[in-house]
């Protein structure tokens, strides 16, 4: 089979295989075509895919006219071939045109977000979502740390206030920000319907909000970041911080929106680009980067890499129905098949306990 590894374009920095991956596909026999640069932003010279038995070229409608193409974005570009595999974070549900376009070119599109393991996690959105958490705290401390910001500290600096952070989901993402905050001393705060990583968190010195919505609005106004990590599993995010409760934040709070590939869950915050300063959102600031792994871009690689491999393997040994038959938690991750849009699985859809990914 051949497979296309496409650079990909904007401010985008991650690839969606290393050297390691494209090695394991040739020595199955199968052509690797990978458009040259493709990894370079990663750290993954043009030679090592070469030495990885990849062909180079620099003509991306070739990588993308591929009989596979393995991508981190995907965005139908207009003379794709049909009846095409695509894999990639397609975030569908809140790109319903790119789910048209797919479908009316009769592909067959795997959401790498949607893919889920036996017991019922997404590994390869959790990739992702641990460097995304710690890409929020990061800019969280980049911006409180400008002139002007109030005195207040990271970490038990004796006479001065901890920085107040609140979490806002504890997925992968923001179970990842809480991590990090905790680390830097913060006074960190979490809200989950769930509750599911409560007891972890609160053990490690996490505040657990579960006093409804006059709860999370008072310690919002206490907060010096704020990180949005809420997300429904195959659907929008939901809307998290109302115009109500923007209007609440206080002066110089930044506020770090993880959910923005998935719809967002700021109000009057859309997509920011990476590396570009916050927005000024309510009496604070906003930011909602959707490839916030891209900060890191070569773990990012690797992570993906070490996960997608084996599945892109089985695709192309025994062919895309066969690969989908024997991996229920592949088959989650189906947005359109053969031209058919499928419908997204629910949150708690599980591939069965002991069968393959």
């Amino acid at each position: 089979m051949q497979i296309g590894i496409p650079r990909e374009g904007g401010d985008e920095r991650r690839v969606s295989l290393t050297p390691a991956g494209v090695k394991a596909l040739t020595g199955d026999g199968h052509d690797v075509l990978v458009q040259t640069g493709a990894g370079e932003a990663s750290g993954f010279l043009d030679e090592a895919y070469q030495h990885a038995g990849a062909r180079l070229t620099t003509d991306a409608a070739a990588v993308r006219a591929a009989e596979m193409v393995v991508a981190i974005d995907w965005t139908a570009p207009a003379g794709s071939p049909r009846r095409q595999i695509v894999l990639a974070y397609l975030h569908a549900a809140a790109r319903p045109w790119l789910v048209d376009a797919l479908a009316g070119a009769e592909s067959t599109a795997i959401g790498l977000d949607l893919i889920r393991d036996h017991q019922g996690e997404r590994p390869l959105l959790a990739v992702m979502s641990r460097l995304a958490g710690q890409a929020a705290i990061r800019q969280v401390t980049k911006w409180l740390d400008k002139p002007g910001a109030r005195a207040v500290s990271w970490g038990a600096t004796p006479g001065r206030i901890p920085r107040q952070v609140v979490v806002a989901g504890a997925g992968a993402a923001g179970t990842s920000a809480a991590w990090m905050a905790l680390a830097l001393g913060c006074r960190v705060l979490v809200t989950d319907p769930d509750g599911g990583r409560r007891l972890q968190l609160v053990r490690h010195g996490a505040q657990w909000l579960d006093g409804g919505r006059q709860e999370f609005r008072a310690a919002l106004q206490g907060a010096d970041g704020v990180v949005i990590a809420a997300a429904e599993a195959g659907g929008k995010a939901p809307p998290v911080l109302d115009s109500e409760l923007v209007d609440a934040l206080e002066p110089g709070t930044v506020v770090v929106d993880l959910a923005i590939t998935d719809g967002g869950g700021v109000a009057g915050l859309g997509p920011t680009r990476l590396g570009e300063p916050p927005r000024v959102l309510g009496a604070g600031l906003g930011l909602a980067v959707p490839n916030w792994a891209a900060w890191a871009p070569q773990p990012a690689a690797q992570g993906l890499t070490l996960k997608l491999t084996p599945l892109v393997r089985r695709i192309a040994a025994g062919g895309i129905e066969q690969a989908l038959m024997r991996s229920p938690g592949l088959a989650a991750g189906l947005v359109v098949h053969h031209g058919r849009r499928v419908q997204a699985p629910s949150p708690g859809r599980r591939a069965p306990s002991g069968t393959e990914l």
